[in-house]
């Protein structure tokens, strides 16, 4: 598991050292976690959309992009 952690990290990286400006990730994630003989694995990347809905009195309905990797044992 360590080797695959590993590979995920050095993906992850390398695709948010990639980005255009225009396409720029907003943040990235890393999760790991065990219990009941499983073993989670999950790299991600997420961006904001500058789309909003139903702006009044200082809110609104906004979105993102997420994009991840995952493994399960």
């Amino acid at each position: 598991m360590k080797s695959q952690i590993q590979k995920i990290l050095l993906v992850t990286i390398c695709l948010a050292g990639s980005q255009q400006l225009a396409f720029a990730v907003d943040s990235a994630s890393l999760e790991m976690g065990t219990g009941n003989k499983t073993k989670i694995l999950r790299a991600g990347m997420q961006w904001h959309s500058d789309k909003q809905w139903f702006s009044s009195n200082a809110t609104h309905l906004g979105m993102y992009w997420d994009a991840t990797l995952s493994q399960w044992q």
